[in-house]
């Protein structure tokens, strides 16, 4: 017997709750006026810009950060370049002060929730180390490489977000074939497909959500926006009539859609 599994809402507000205590602790960082006492410092090498927590960040991560800004960061004079990267280093301190609170405070924050708050805060770059430095963790992570590339989708490098969608169809197939009962899994695996344009074997992985979970309202969401990407308004106004009673304000978004088709 498999032990039941938290509702889509309910990992959802978890999702939000984990968003909302890393924009707490950094506020909480910002405030203090009497920090706490920190660690022994590493030993610091010329290359060393900043330490936080006995973490070293040095040049080569501001200047990864850099780097991946991409089309941004072109045409810049040397003034102009040193203040974009000392504003990449703000937020890799702040990303190092945000982990350090939580093990001070003995928070256990998955990977993939570290990774989803700083996609839906926005903070891209932040997302992109956490994602690598998770895969170093575990280089065949489907979930990884799926907010990996969707950060890269967040920083408009198509080319690196179609990679790591790939490489997430990937690692999600494996592990939706070793917890055949995950939900979750399943809806990954579809948003996956779907960014990688396979839409009908999305369409067959939100399904198999469904089958699991039949209140995952955003699988049912997702496949009537595809179908209307397939030119089947009649199948996606029967995924609206399902969603009404369920979520009507999810339901109401979609009917904008299909309106607007």
């Amino acid at each position: 017997m498999h032990a039941s599994n938290p509702s889509p809402r309910r990992k959802h507000r978890r999702r939000s709750a984990v968003a909302s205590t890393l924009l707490i602790l950094a506020t909480g960082a910002a405030c203090r006026s009497t920090p706490a006492a920190p660690p022994p410092a590493p030993a610091v090498s010329a290359d060393t810009w900043a330490v936080v927590d006995g973490h070293a960040i040095t040049q080569a991560d501001v200047d990864s950060a850099y780097k991946r800004a991409g089309d941004t960061a072109q045409g810049l004079s040397d003034d102009e370049a040193l203040t974009a990267k000392l504003g990449l280093l703000e937020n890799l301190i702040m990303q190092e002060i945000l982990l350090a609170k939580a093990r001070a405070l003995n928070l256990t924050v998955a990977d993939s929730e570290v990774e989803t708050a700083y996609n839906d805060a926005k903070k891209p770059d932040m997302a992109i180390r956490e994602c690598n430095n998770a895969l170093k963790r575990n280089p065949k992570d489907g979930e990884t490489y799926y907010y990996l590339a969707r950060a890269y989708d967040l920083t408009n490098k198509t080319d690196e977000a179609t990679k790591y969608y790939k490489q997430a169809v990937v690692g999600l197939l494996e592990q939706t074939k070793n917890n055949p009962d995950s939900a979750d899994g399943f809806y990954l695996l579809g948003n996956a497909y779907r960014a990688d344009n396979q839409l009908d074997k999305a369409i067959s992985a939100y399904m198999k959500c469904l089958e699991l979970s039949p209140r995952f309202v955003r699988a049912r969401y997702n496949i009537g926006i595809i179908q209307l990407r397939q030119k089947n308004k009649t199948a996606a106004l029967e995924q609206y009539n399902r969603l009404l009673t369920l979520d009507p304000e999810l339901a109401g978004k979609l009917k904008a859609e299909i309106d607007k088709s």
